[in-house]
C-alpha cells in the first residue's frame, strides 16, 4: 500500500515484545529512506493471530488491500507484495 505496511511476524525471542519489534523495523526502514517526505504514525495497531483461520482471514485481507484501493485489478499484480517465510504451522 502506498500509505501503510502490513507485517506478519512471529516471536523468536519472547523477551522482545511487539512494540520493540515495530520500533526496530521503523528505525531500519527510516535509515534506508532518509530523504522521504513522510513520517510514521506514533502508535501501531497489531493483532495477535491465534489460529489458522485467523491467519488465513488476515492474509486474504492484506492481499486484497490494493484491489480495494483500486491500485490493481488482481492482487498478484501488486508489485510490493512479498513473502519471507511461506510455511505456517499451527
Amino acid at each position: 500500500m502506498p500509505d501503510h505496511l502490513h507485517f506478519f511476524c512471529a516471536p523468536r525471542d519472547l523477551h522482545f515484545g511487539i512494540d520493540q519489534w515495530i520500533q526496530f523495523w521503523k528505525s531500519q526502514f527510516s535509515r534506508r529512506h532518509v530523504d522521504q517526505p513522510w513520517a510514521f504514525q506514533r502508535r501501531a495497531f497489531h493483532h495477535r493471530i491465534r489460529n489458522g483461520q485467523e491467519y488465513s482471514d488476515k492474509w486474504t485481507y492484506v492481499r486484497e488491500n490494493p484491489i480495494r484501493r483500486g491500485l490493481v485489478n488482481d492482487g498478484e499484480a501488486w508489485q510490493f507484495q512479498g513473502v519471507i517465510h511461506a510455511e505456517v504451522r499451527w
